[in-house]
């Protein structure tokens, strides 16, 4: 939908035709291991279920646009888990595995990096405000930190805004006097009066996913 309503989007139809069949055939994989504590052989079978369903559906170029990140974040996972089997101590397994991802090109350490750095921001979750300003504080300096924090404002912000607007809409959907034309004017204008432009289509995609998680 938004390939039809942009004047600038390229998007290659048939490719996403079979990206979207290959998503698909992801579900009947017959790879099978305890999530809570995969092992290497459980993870080199996944890698390889994987990298042969892309090779039946894609070619060598499109799996390369499609597939190198994941690809090499999944071989360095591999990596690390045979590292960890060897029993070293800790800063053996450091220093190893320092070296092994050095030897990777630029862009693959940077990505690795960046995840690790994600999966670090991601555990200050749960932290109180000040632990967790701390935290990112260490992680990404205070400028970052100060941006982030305007980020979680404007989520909350957004998430209540959000909570209340159902609540209007609920009542505005069980109000048996509007027509179907009024309810769907009456909701657009409770929407627009809510959200800023720039977040309509987000609210109207989070209806959209409710709508389709209650079967309706």
């Amino acid at each position: 939908k938004h390939h039809e309503q942009s004047l600038t989007a390229v998007v290659d139809e048939a490719l996403f035709t079979k990206y979207l069949e290959y998503k698909s055939a992801l579900t009947s994989l017959d790879v099978q291991f305890d999530t809570s504590s995969i092992s290497a052989d459980d993870l080199r079978a996944l890698n390889q279920a994987l990298i042969d369903l892309q090779s039946q559906f894609f070619s060598e170029s499109e799996i390369s646009i499609l597939f190198t990140h994941d690809n090499k974040m999944r071989e360095i996972a591999l990596e690390k888990l045979l590292l960890r089997q060897e029993g070293l101590a800790e800063q053996d397994y450091q220093q190893r595995f320092e070296s092994y991802l050095s030897e990777q090109p630029n862009y693959v350490q940077s990505s690795y990096l960046n995840q690790v750095l994600l999966q670090q921001l991601s555990s200050s979750e749960g932290l109180d405000e000040q632990a967790k300003y701390l935290k990112r504080n260490e992680l990404v300096g205070e400028e970052a930190t100060q941006r982030l924090e305007s980020l979680d404002q404007q989520r909350a912000e957004f998430e209540e805004n959000l909570k209340v607007y159902f609540a209007e809409r609920n009542d505005i959907l069980n109000d048996s006097a509007l027509s179907e034309s009024e309810l769907q004017e009456t909701i657009a204008q409770l929407r627009a009066a809510r959200f800023a432009p720039e977040q309509v289509r987000r609210v109207q995609a989070i209806e959209r996913i409710r709508a389709a998680s209650l079967g309706l």
